[in-house]
């Protein structure tokens, strides 16, 4: 009876071992199936990381295809002579030592080795250590230069005298040239902002073309006091084209509002002897003489140089 029962309990535990195993068995193949998928996955997303790189690459190198590299200090977005290079103006210092460094040791061989021995002279005196690659480039050998700080002192000195008088000279020059009255101010408003020699060489034309027009004929000249007695004592302020053209010769126009202030004169002239333009053909042709002018003036870029049509109305009625 006990051998029966042994069998019998020993009968189910093979069985569920062989279960187990079984089991087993089965998940492991399941684990392997699910290794195999995901390394599927896996060697796809490496694909897919490898191929966004490769195109982050591209588009960075796009973007700094067109980007300016500084060729002294190799950063990105500036040049060499942009003040934010870290080694901007290197170069210019160190040929400005090498010179000062070659004139002193020129100056110290033409005197023959004496140094001056005051104090004065010494406190001077500045001892420069030459790293090797500079003396390289200045194919010197290593050795002690003196630098006389007194002398480099004198020369910025005159090298700042010498630019201010250069500029004090460009001012002068250009006052010259745009030359304008600043201390009245209603000459101010009319002055022209173009140079005084360029307005009255346009100025020159027009008056030209003006004493070329027929209408022109009494006014080219000044009157006669002896063929018109009493004009003088009417006309107090005479004007003519002559005179107007000896002013442009001798640059006496400062704006284009002054030469026409003086055809308006002409005008005010004619018609206060003569009478309005409407009764004297003399003072229409002055009136047509103004308008020319106006004409021709449009297009001279100036400040107040044009009076207003209604200025011509007011002469004309």
């Amino acid at each position: 009876m006990k051998k029966y029962e042994c069998i019998e309990q020993i009968g189910p535990t093979r069985k569920s071992q062989a279960k187990k195993r079984k089991q087993l068995q089965e998940g492991l193949k399941q684990l392997q199936k699910t290794e195999e998928e995901n390394k599927g996955y896996q060697e796809l997303l490496q694909k897919q990381g490898e191929e966004e790189a490769l195109s982050q690459l591209a588009n960075s190198a796009a973007q700094l295809k067109g980007v300016i590299r500084c060729t002294q200090c190799g950063q990105v977005g500036h040049m060499r002579t942009n003040r934010n290079c870290p080694l901007y103006m290197a170069d210019e210092a160190r040929i400005k030592v090498s010179t000062a460094v070659s004139n002193s040791t020129e100056r110290k061989a033409d005197d023959g080795g004496n140094t001056p021995n005051s104090s004065e002279e010494k406190s001077l005196r500045l001892r420069v250590k030459s790293s090797a690659s500079l003396l390289e480039d200045l194919d010197m050998k290593p050795s002690k230069i003196t630098v006389n700080l007194s002398e480099l002192r004198e020369g910025a000195r005159k090298h700042q005298i010498e630019k201010k008088r250069k500029r004090m000279q460009e001012v002068k020059e250009q006052a010259e040239i745009y030359k304008r009255p600043y201390m009245n101010p209603m000459v101010k408003q009319s002055r022209s902002r173009m140079p005084v020699t360029h307005l009255n060489g346009n100025l020159e034309l027009v008056i030209q073309e003006l004493l070329e027009m027929d209408e022109s004929e009494l006014f080219r000249i000044p009157v006669d006091g002896t063929v018109v007695k009493d004009y003088y004592r009417v006309i107090k302020h005479p004007m003519d084209l002559t005179t107007m053209k000896t002013k442009i010769q001798n640059t006496e126009y400062l704006s284009i509002r002054d030469f026409i202030k003086d055809l308006e004169l002409v005008v005010n002239n004619s018609k206060a002897y003569n009478g309005d333009a409407s009764r004297s053909l003399i003072t229409a042709n002055a009136v047509k003489l103004l308008k020319r002018a106006q004409e021709k003036l449009k297009n001279i870029n100036a400040e107040g140089g044009i009076p207003s049509t209604s200025t011509i109305s007011e002469t004309t009625g």
